[in-house]
């Protein structure tokens, strides 16, 4: 027991904080290629909307799913993956609509959490924010492939995923690809796919079984967000500050929201 707690500890470290330095090497390349500037101000808004809604239903669904999954794999490791695969499908499902609905209200979105832009400003980040909107389905679908990869404590592939996105935005800035602040865009959407096929791809390799000999249980989805839904305020709480933080910043000068970032970055290295 000693050991293994000793292995898991240390892959943590080692991999939060390999991930740490390529997050600064990260806001590093793109502080020289865009400064703080009204394109990298609109990015940032942009991006924390999708970012937020994610991180809400992240910690809340995971916090939830550990111990109904280990309880299920309790009674039997057949039982246990159908009805997580269910709960899968329907994850992704439920990320797909609120991906839906968002592009379709992504300018009162932006009307509401970028009110300080210009109106030039504005309209550039409706049109950012639909393309982001994406990695509301991305990332949303594969929060369940981490929970279960947390409840078969393989955490060697839940604190690698992450580094795809940094190694990717890395890739694209320092390669110009002549895409401006959407290299940003592309390199957080594409990023977050590797990061969620990875975490598929490592789950099956680990021995899930992905199917459904089992029906559909309602009982277990009620037991899911029974569970999920107490959570999701203190989340909410725990995660919103700095977009709002980033939202008011809006009303200050150009590149204000730019400084603030890299000042959440340089602080947030070493606490998280």
């Amino acid at each position: 027991m000693a050991s293994q707690i000793g292995r898991a500890s240390a892959i943590i470290v080692i991999w939060t904080v390999v991930d740490k330095v390529l997050a600064i090497g990260k806001e590093m390349l793109t502080a020289h290629r865009f400064g703080v500037s009204a394109s990298l101000d609109v990015f940032n808004v942009a991006y924390s909307f999708p970012g937020i809604i994610v991180m809400l239903f992240s910690g809340a669904v995971t916090s939830a799913l550990v111990p109904l999954y280990l309880e299920w794999r309790y009674r039997s490791n057949r039982e246990a993956d159908s009805h997580a695969t269910w709960l899968i499908y329907l994850n992704a499902l439920f990320f797909a609509v609120v991906a839906l609905i968002c592009f379709v209200f992504t300018s009162e979105i932006i009307q509401l959490i970028g009110y300080g832009f210009q109106p030039k400003e504005k309209q550039f980040a409706v049109i950012m924010e639909r393309v982001l909107v994406l990695l509301i389905f991305i990332d949303g679908a594969g929060i369940l492939s981490r929970g279960i990869l947390l409840a078969r404590k393989q955490f060697f592939h839940i604190y690698i995923a992450p580094i795809f996105v940094n190694i990717t935005i890395i890739f694209f800035l320092f390669y110009d690809m002549g895409l401006d602040i959407y290299v940003l865009v592309w390199g957080f959407l594409i990023g977050t796919l590797m990061k969620t096929v990875y975490t598929f791809i490592a789950l099956y390799r680990e021995g899930f079984q992905y199917g459904t000999p089992l029906p559909f249980d309602r009982q277990k989805m009620k037991a899911l967000w029974l569970l999920a839904l107490p959570m999701l305020g203190s989340q909410l709480i725990a995660n919103s500050n700095l977009m709002v933080d980033q939202v008011m910043a809006t009303q200050l000068p150009e590149g204000s929201v730019s400084t603030l970032r890299y000042a959440f970055r340089i602080n947030d290295f070493p606490f998280r």
